[in-house]
């Protein structure tokens, strides 16, 4: 018996027409393959660009429907500049027993791709991701899944990244090992280690939340400084060098000539003397952390 897949958008979940759950390839990509993925990144920040992603696969789902977003994002924009001449959004694939996703696009032409948004590209998940999707495709439409991609889109900038197909053989195995309730799964293409471009992607994916933070840091003290300034204004006109209250001592210092050596000038005119009084601090190493345009 032929079964019949519904995806629930609002919570993300398909479901067989007799009631019985299916996992979605994300679900086992986590499971087996990237555990530890998003470990390391804060909640809040991946709660933040999953809404964002939702909200840029919504726009382009309406836009392939003919029905063109008012308010519409950079991403959309961008989107609809590559050209591609999709035939099918969100395209629901199963095996109707297990399994179930969403291909993002498929075109004219049978290329896969999946849209997304986040600051780096972690392509060996999506090799993952799309084979999977191909592998189903081919299942559920008896047509052959021609290339697969990713359409990356940050802001007003889209391009399309062609991602390598894992060998169906290899796809299989994935899934039996999930439908056989195996509690591990080992991955023959690379050995067990932490990849750099996976340590980038989650340095990256917390770009969001430091840039919030620097700038609210960055606001905070530029507003310190203005009360700082109407305060000394204040005691200067009122005559007052020190404000004592149960919570804080505020205390006017006098404006004075700070001397300190020149050390350039030391360096240069007297070299022995300056190695003769130079001294070694030992100083922690720190992250320092410069925002574009800031």
């Amino acid at each position: 018996m032929k079964h019949t897949v519904t995806f629930d958008e609002l919570n993300h979940t398909y479901t067989r027409d007799d009631g019985k759950m299916l996992s979605g390839v994300t679900g086992i990509l986590i499971k087996y393959l990237f555990t530890d993925m998003y470990t390391d990144v804060p909640a809040e920040v991946l709660s933040a660009a999953a809404e964002y992603g939702s909200l840029v696969h919504s726009q382009i789902q309406m836009l392939s429907g003919g029905f063109p977003p008012a308010d519409e994002l950079p991403e959309v924009t961008a989107f609809k500049e590559l050209g591609i001449d999709i035939a099918e959004s969100e395209m629901l694939v199963t095996d109707g027993e297990n399994i179930a996703s969403s291909i993002d696009i498929v075109d004219t032409e049978n290329n896969l791709y999946d849209i997304k948004t986040t600051a780096v590209l972690n392509r060996e998940y999506l090799s993952w991701q799309l084979s999977i999707y191909a592998y189903l495709f081919e299942q559920c439409t008896g047509k052959k899944a021609n290339k697969l991609s990713s359409i990356h889109l940050r802001g007003d900038n889209a391009k399309i990244v062609e991602i390598k197909r894992i060998d169906d053989a290899i796809i299989k195995d994935l899934i039996n090992a999930f439908v056989s309730g195996a509690e591990t799964f080992t991955n023959p293409l690379k050995a067990v280690s932490v990849s750099e471009e996976k340590l980038l992607a989650q340095v990256v994916e917390i770009e969001s939340f430091i840039i919030n933070l620097e700038s609210k840091a960055k606001a905070m003290k530029s507003q310190q400084q203005t009360m700082k300034d109407e305060l000394k204004r204040i005691m200067d006109e009122r005559g007052i060098t020190k404000w004592e209250t149960d919570s804080l001592t505020i205390t006017r210092k006098a404006d004075s000539v700070r001397k300190s050596i020149d050390s350039d000038l030391l360096k240069t005119s007297y070299p022995e003397v300056y190695d003769e009084c130079l001294k070694e601090t030992k100083v922690s190493g720190t992250i320092l952390i410069k925002i574009a345009n800031n």
